[in-house]
């Protein structure tokens, strides 16, 4: 038998990890944006390298457990409620790939996008609203 409050706690985690994970992302997106296009200057890359750093180290440090978890602990925090979170996450995920899209397509009728930069911004876009829209839905569910 596992103790609820040692799931509910594990799945708080999970729901931080889930939004440092999108803020790394997105932090890490526009300082290389900034870096392509001359914006970045010493100061704030290195606030920027600073802010990853820190956000990686929190991720490793309160993801303790995540690859020694019991079979039993594993099958409560993943239980119908939360696959069913993730499947809505990644549909707003999908949603939100389609919309970068549009937002560049836009943006290429009036200033030069490449491919590589395109690609990115849908990819980094749409995981960060997936991991926001499945942390939000696991938050709620955990207040309920």
């Amino acid at each position: 038998m596992i103790d609820q409050e040692k799931i509910e706690r594990v799945a708080k985690r999970r729901i931080w990890g889930a939004r440092w994970m999108a803020g790394l992302l997105l932090t890490t997106a526009m300082h290389d944006i900034g870096v392509i296009h001359g914006y970045a200057n010493g100061s704030f890359s290195f606030v920027s390298e600073m802010i990853w750093i820190s956000m990686t180290l929190l991720f490793v440090l309160l993801a303790g457990g995540a690859f020694v978890r019991t079979a039993a602990m594993r099958a409560a925090l993943y239980d119908e409620s939360t696959i069913e979170h993730g499947r809505r996450a990644l549909a707003f995920g999908f949603w939100g790939a389609l919309l970068a899209c549009g937002v560049c397509w836009g943006l290429s009728r009036y200033v030069p996008i490449g491919g590589p930069e395109v690609a990115r911004a849908v990819i980094t876009y749409s995981v960060a609203m997936a991991l926001v829209q499945f942390a939000t839905l696991e938050a709620k569910a955990l207040k309920e």
